[in-house]
């Protein structure tokens, strides 16, 4: 597993730091970040016991966005930034994303939609870094119930 190089706690409404690192992956084109609300560990484990973590419909309670910039295709040509958040909603995102108007945005489209797995979409490369992890966060506190904290956590790999 790759270590992170960094983890920068902040505020939503405050991300300079966060973005100055996102703008930077994206000009190295490579690495990820890993946004995640400021809570103790056991918070975020499953919870233990029975068949409901292997079987269960629901992801993590408390929810867990990935940032990836673009990178080279063997083409040449360079893909996508994808975005994705892991969710408890216990369904598919897309109409709770349509309902709080997160979705459809121009140019991007859902490669994934699992009430377990979370959901994966594509932004055009070189999109706006300040949309996207508003997005990725307030998308985040849409899907969950869990009563969640103002700051939160950027995991940064390289």
């Amino acid at each position: 597993m790759t270590e992170p190089a960094e983890v920068v706690a902040f505020d939503p409404d405050a991300p300079d730091e966060v973005v100055v690192h996102m703008r930077a992956l994206a000009a190295a084109r490579a690495g990820w970040v890993n946004l995640t609300p400021a809570v103790p560990p056991e918070e975020v484990a499953p919870p233990a016991g029975g068949l409901g973590p292997i079987f269960g419909g629901r992801g993590p309670r408390v929810p867990l966005a990935t940032w990836m910039p673009g990178s080279p295709t063997k083409q040449g040509t360079v893909g996508p930034t994808q975005l994705g958040i892991q969710h408890g909603w216990g369904r598919p995102a897309r109409p709770r994303l349509a309902e709080v108007g997160l979705w459809p945005w121009p140019g991007w489209r859902i490669t994934s939609d699992n009430a377990r797995r979370g959901i994966v979409v594509e932004a055009p490369d070189g999109g706006d870094p300040v949309e996207q992890l508003d997005w990725l966060i307030t998308g985040s506190l849409a899907l969950t119930s869990a009563d969640l904290p103002r700051t939160w956590r950027a995991t940064f790999y390289r």
